[in-house]
């Protein structure tokens, strides 16, 4: 009866050893397995990153060459000729910064197609998360949002442009730079409306850049993270 049980108890061990032996092995296996996710998580964050920081020096500059072409036509005094023409060059490129906008849209596709295939879980630090939450929705929010508003003045300035002033777009391409550049400023200085609303995009600007540059700090501040991160594996 003893033997009985002593090999039966033996038995039930060998195979309690198994089970566990076995869930250990499992168990290591998942944990290697959610280390390579959490790695390729990371360095697909990290390439997307890099995307973003190129597209935003480039916005960086269209939106503060925009901005200073804006501020020179409203200033009242100075005609700022010259330096307008050596940052734009063209009737068509002060166009754009009078009656155009420029949009803001960083590349977010592996973002997002993390975020939707739930492989964001594999990321451990909290903090990482909460910056890459920070930047992909609320500064991001901020930033576009400006450019919305931009958009709507973009609108209406377009309009009393049309409206007031035809030759600016009608001969605004066919006429060298300085005297483009001359009668446009003309014009503005001549209409405290016309200015009034330049001095609404200008603000609008402003706000944007501002938003543009939290956004940027926001951004580096999570590439030094993840660069920590992927060089801890």
């Amino acid at each position: 009866m003893k033997i009985d049980f002593l090999k039966y108890s033996v038995e039930f061990l060998v195979i309690v050893s198994g089970v566990s032996a076995s869930f250990l092995v499992d168990e290591y296996r998942e944990s290697l397995r959610n280390d390579e996710e959490r790695l390729k998580v990371l360095y697909n964050l990290k390439i997307e990153l890099d995307e973003i920081t190129n597209y935003c020096e480039e916005r960086k500059k269209f939106f503060q060459r925009d901005s200073k072409i804006i501020n020179y036509l409203i200033d009242d005094k100075n005609i700022y000729l010259d330096s307008v023409k050596l940052i734009s060059g063209t009737p068509f490129e002060v166009g754009i910064a009078l009656i155009d906008y420029r949009a803001f849209s960083p590349p977010m596709n592996r973002y997002n197609s993390i975020i939707s295939e739930g492989s964001l879980k594999f990321v451990k630090s909290d903090s990482i998360k909460d910056l890459l939450s920070t930047l992909n929705n609320t500064i991001y929010s901020y930033v576009v949002g400006n450019v919305e508003d931009e958009k709507i003045i973009k609108e209406r300035l377009s309009s009393y442009i049309s409206t007031q002033y035809p030759e600016i777009i009608v001969y605004g391409e066919d006429q060298n730079f300085n005297d483009y550049y001359k009668n446009l400023k003309n014009s503005i200085d001549g209409d405290m409306q016309f200015k009034a609303q330049l001095k609404l995009k200008s603000r609008t600007m402003f706000i944007k850049e501002f938003f543009l540059d939290r956004y940027v700090k926001t951004l580096n501040n999570l590439k030094r993270k993840i660069k920590k991160k992927l060089s801890e594996g």
